[in-house]
């Protein structure tokens, strides 16, 4: 589903981050879809982990900020 960048902000601020946070992700996602912003990297067998980014989420990330509260 595609939103519009202040649907975006809107969505993430209600979701509890702050204005400013929110803004910066929407210009992360311009940045990306518009092709200005490039891994020099590209992903490799070397570079590439078997964790999924759901994996991530779960076992990380949540748990993190959970502990932020």
């Amino acid at each position: 589903v595609n939103i519009t960048p202040d649907q975006a902000i809107e969505a993430l601020t209600t979701m509890g981050a702050t204005r400013h946070v929110a803004e910066t992700m929407v210009e992360l996602y311009r940045a990306l879809d518009s092709g200005h912003f490039k891994d020099d990297h590209p992903r490799t067998e070397q570079t590439t982990t078997p964790t999924t980014f759901e994996d991530f989420c779960e076992r990380v990330l949540v748990p993190t900020l959970r502990s932020q509260q």
